[in-house]
């Protein structure tokens, strides 16, 4: 039995709450963690702006991505990688954490970071740590 795959270049969820307290949050955090999975199908362009997103979906994004970049072969995801923006900005609740899990993910690829061209995490209440996470996570 086949199985078509769709290709979806920009996914938009902004504005929605998707608060850990809120019924179907954890369902929610399984899919966002399988859109990270699958180099060939994740969107190149998410946004999730004002979303009440916490440091549970900075894990997901990041075991999503760790998952793919143990699962492929780096040569094939170095040429077939497309350029990715991830705009998380407005979720108040990311803070360090959020950041510090972020980060763990960015320092499983090999060049560093190259997976994002945008990471936008303003107005995410992160402070110094988490900054300094992001920017150690990113030096090559």
């Amino acid at each position: 039995q086949s199985h078509r795959r769709w290709h979806v270049q920009s996914l938009d969820l902004s504005l929605n709450d998707f608060h850990p307290e809120v019924k179907g949050s954890k369902k929610f955090l399984v899919a966002l963690r399988s859109i990270f999975e699958d180099s060939e199908t994740c969107p190149s362009i998410i946004r999730l702006e004002s979303c009440s997103l916490g440091p549970a979906a900075c894990r997901a994004i990041g075991k999503g991505i760790m998952t793919c970049y143990k699962d492929n072969d780096k040569e094939v995801l170095q040429k077939d990688r497309r350029s990715m923006s991830l705009h998380l900005c407005g979720n108040e609740g990311l803070g360090d954490s959020g950041a510090a899990a972020l980060a763990a993910a960015l320092r499983t690829m090999k060049p560093r970071g190259e997976i994002f061209d945008i990471l936008d995490l303003s107005w995410c209440d992160i402070g110094d740590a988490g900054a300094e996470a992001i920017a150690m996570a990113l030096e090559t």
